[in-house]
Formats: C-alpha cells, structure tokens, sequence
C-alpha cells in the first residue's frame, strides 16, 4: 500500500478551486484500497479530525480563522500554517510511514514538503507562480521567485493544472511541467441529450458558470455582454455585491 501525505491550506469552505480540487481528490483516493492518505489543512475554528474512510483521514489545524474571510488567506494565516503544519507533519511521519508527499501550491505548502525531506510532488495552482497575482507581488520581490525555483527543481514533479500556468511558471524555472486539469466526475455532470431543436418556441437561452467571484474570472463583462439570455451564477466570492449590482435589470440568478 502505498502511503500519501497531502498538504493544502485550504480546504472546503476555505478558498476556492485548490481546495474544491483536494476535496474531491481525498473522496476519490477514500474509495482505493491500495492508498493510504492523511491530508494536514487549516481548520475554521478549533482542530478535529475527519475520516473519510479506514484509510483516508483529514487533520484540520487551528491557525485562528474564522468564518470572516473564507475567500482569502491573509499572510498571517499562511504563515501559522505552515509552521503548525510542519510540526505536525513531522510527528506523523516519525509514527507512520510515509512514501510521498503530495503538495497542493508551492509556497507555503511545497516548502513544508521540502523540508520534511521525502520525496515530493507540487501542484501549481496560480497565485503560488510568480507574475499571476499582484497581491504576491511584495513577497515575490522579497524572495518567493528564489524560493519556488528552488522547491520545484526539487520536487519529484511539478505539475500545472492548465497550459497558461505552466508557460507562467516557465518564466521562473524554464523546463517542461506536466499539465493534469481539474478533474470532472462524468457520473454526477452528465449532460442531457438535446441540442436547439428541443427548445420551446420564445425560450431564452439559459447560460450557466461556476467559481470563485473575483475580478480574474471576467464576470463582468459577461454579464455587461447580456441581451436577452438568462445567466446563473454559481459561487461566492469578494466580487459577488459588485456583480449584482451590475446584474440589475439583466436576466442574472446568483
């Protein structure tokens, strides 16, 4: 049996995609028999540990957030993470044995993985690669750019989720990066079989869209480009007033 140590800060309802992403990861590696997970993330209030099966247990670590700001993770936040996950990532393995260590974002989680000194695998997810987000521009400048290229020219693979962020991260450490995107469970989203036809006579075309409300998405010139279609707007995020403000008059749902 293979033994699997993930690491991520975020965690449902913490953060976005990267969180969504490990979720639906641990679910499916819950279901194995021949992987044994552990993942360390951040707690929303006190530290609990959660099994999803006999071989998959999540332990959340309280770093002192709260319910207020579930969206963002504020350098406080990383920083207390990534000292109580070390910690506690170095009394697992001197207990248990671990062969990988999976890590979701570079810095600070690629770094924890780094430093525990077995081999690791790092999963780019945006604003962990230098030149994607301006809110990291102070830390890139104090030596985050060092500091990556350093944790991903040591990692077993470093591994993107699209072809834009591994041409980003190529910038930093020009080198090939294996691209995985986020996986789809074709089960639960199955589309129906139907195409124009089906359509009632006057029916409006009915558009929806999933994520994070943030200005990176381009919510808003969706919905500016409007006419006559109905939007649904799954998600939550720092832009959502903003949005529906917009949306006023228009044909959105959120």
């Amino acid at each position: 049996m293979i033994r699997v140590l993930l690491l991520n800060y975020e965690y449902p309802p913490l953060g976005g995609g990267a969180g969504n992403a490990t979720m639906h990861l641990m679910q499916e590696l819950a279901k194995r028999n021949d992987i044994d997970v552990s993942l360390i993330t951040s707690a929303v209030g006190k530290a609990r540990v959660q099994n999803l099966s006999s071989a998959a247990r999540i332990f959340f670590l309280d770093i002192g957030k709260t319910s207020d700001s579930l969206h963002y993770q504020s350098f406080r936040d990383l920083l207390m993470y990534s000292w109580k996950a070390y910690r506690f990532a170095r009394k697992l393995i001197k207990n248990e044995r671990i062969d990988v260590v999976h890590a979701f974002f570079g810095v600070p989680c690629g770094w924890i993985a780094k430093r525990l000194g077995l081999p690791y695998i790092v999963s780019l997810r945006g604003s962990d690669v230098p030149g994607y987000s301006k809110r990291m521009r102070l830390l890139e400048n104090l030596g985050m750019r060092r500091l990556s290229a350093g944790i991903w020219q040591r990692a077993a693979y470093t591994v993107a989720n699209s072809k834009g962020l591994a041409d980003l991260a190529a910038k930093t450490v020009p080198q090939q990066y294996p691209i995985i995107p986020n996986g789809v469970d074709c089960e639960t989203f199955c589309p129906p079989e139907t195409d124009d036809n089906n359509r009632l006579e006057g029916e409006p075309l009915r558009l929806i869209s999933t994520g994070r409300l943030i200005p990176r998405k381009g919510y808003d010139l969706l919905i500016q480009a409007l006419g006559q279609e109905e939007l649904v707007l799954i998600g939550d995020g720092p832009e959502k007033q903003n949005l529906m403000d917009l949306a006023k008059g228009k044909k959105v749902v959120f």
